[in-house]
């Protein structure tokens, strides 16, 4: 661990532990201290490389073992664990900011899933996620899977039903970005399908499937990925199949993915995409020499595509204006896949400033000027960077997959 980034390095340890839950079930990671104090399964799932960077071998292996056990009839997983339902429990989050003495929810009630959000989707994402984090705890066990052949290709079956021209086409509301209408072909959704099916067939077990049979037309999805996504004008990768609902979008998390996945590899030069990237608006969110990349998408999503209960709660910007923690960290590791360790060094400075006056690394962070104005504008001003919080919201801190994507990226300085 490069001795340059311990404090940063010793808060991302101290915040994941911090959210380590004991239950009548287990030990499990839940994915922040308040409004998702729940074991959200796609922000577990994210955290695996890191959590067992730092040990935390049995703990994934429990949790997988948990998640999987709570498989729905219909062959999907589900978005969260607790022992009461989360909306309860954001709810009570949000009361303890006003009411004393109000009570823990964590008790020895039993862990059950919950498998819709709010606008009655499941987690799109939750098998992609899932898949991939066994495929990490395999590598780092070097062993077998935990579940067999049928069963992880039952639960990729589960995606036939939103195959469609050689694209997975999602509902909306059902990503990471659960708060903006995003549904039909996404890029980050079409990246994490090929990701995982190019990482399993590397094992002997899934070697000679011929996933054709399965998804019609998946061997070519890369060259499709390039033909529709490509955008000759920015020449990064729009984050939406041209459709009449969404305009020409970026989005951090996809070129994060691209550049930093040794598993993902598209026609266009890697070094060329991210040349282009570092230039544009969503890598620059000021053009202040201290700016670090972090906001998900650009330019934002407009007022109508986001959730009116995210909107109710002063976030009307939640996945496009505010800085997310554990893709500042994702963007430090993508330089550094570049071999650019000025520019990956720099933003892990840049991080460990923001976060060193606060106990723990949080969800979000905003600068003075977004905090104080919701407007929508293209002229970031990226004056210094803090936890979000609203009247009637407080970022997630301690958030453990901030946390634990700044351990992956430390250790992948070299």
């Amino acid at each position: 661990m490069n001795p340059k980034y311990s404090r940063l390095y010793d808060k991302a340890k101290k915040t994941v532990a911090a959210n380590l839950i004991r239950t009548s079930d287990g030990n499990f990671f839940a994915a922040g201290a308040n409004q998702f104090r729940t074991l959200w399964v796609r922000d577990f799932c994210f955290s695996v490389p890191g959590l067992l960077c730092l040990g935390y071998h049995a703990e994934v292996k429990s949790q997988l073992n948990l998640i999987y056990k709570m498989k729905s009839k219909e062959g999907y997983l589900p978005r969260g664990i607790d022992t009461v339902p989360p909306q309860i429990r954001v709810l009570f989050a949000t009361g303890l900011r006003f009411l004393p003495n109000v009570p823990s929810l964590w008790n020895k009630s039993k862990l059950k899933p919950e498998y819709f959000g709010e606008h009655n989707t499941p987690a799109f994402d939750s098998i992609f996620l899932f898949l991939k984090a066994l495929c990490d705890l395999a590598d780092y066990e070097k062993k077998d899977f935990l579940l067999s052949k049928d069963e992880i290709i039952n639960l990729l079956a589960w995606y036939q039903q939103f195959w469609r021209n050689g694209f997975l086409y999602q509902p909306a509301f059902s990503d990471w970005q659960d708060s903006a209408r995003r549904e039909g072909v996404v890029l980050f959704s079409q990246l994490q399908f090929l990701e995982i099916l190019t990482r399993l067939s590397l094992y002997s077990e899934f070697s000679k499937i011929n996933w054709d049979e399965i998804f019609p037309e998946i061997e070519s999805l890369k060259s499709r990925i390039d033909l529709h996504f490509f955008d000759p004008i920015t020449q990064i990768y729009k984050e939406f199949l041209p459709e009449k609902n969404f305009e020409n979008q970026y989005s951090l998390d996809s070129h994060c993915l691209i550049l930093s996945s040794p598993w993902i590899q598209l026609a266009k030069d890697k070094k060329n995409i991210y040349k282009n990237l570092k230039a544009h608006s969503l890598w620059k969110s000021s053009d202040s020499s201290d700016s670090i990349p972090g906001i998900p998408i650009y330019p934002f999503y407009p007022k109508k595509s986001v959730s009116w209960t995210t909107k109710a709660v002063g976030l009307r910007h939640y996945h496009d204006n505010f800085h997310w923690g554990w893709l500042i960290a994702d963007s430090a590791r993508a330089a550094f896949a570049m071999n650019d360790f000025t520019e990956g060094e720099r933003i892990l400075d840049g991080l460990q400033s923001v976060t060193e006056k606060y106990e723990y690394l949080a969800e979000i962070y905003a600068d003075v000027p977004t905090q104080n104005n919701n407007k929508d504008t293209s002229n970031f001003k990226n004056v210094s960077l803090h936890p979000v919080q609203r009247f009637l919201y407080k970022t997630e801190c301690p958030f453990t997959w901030t946390a634990a994507k700044c351990i992956e990226a430390i250790h992948s300085l070299k």
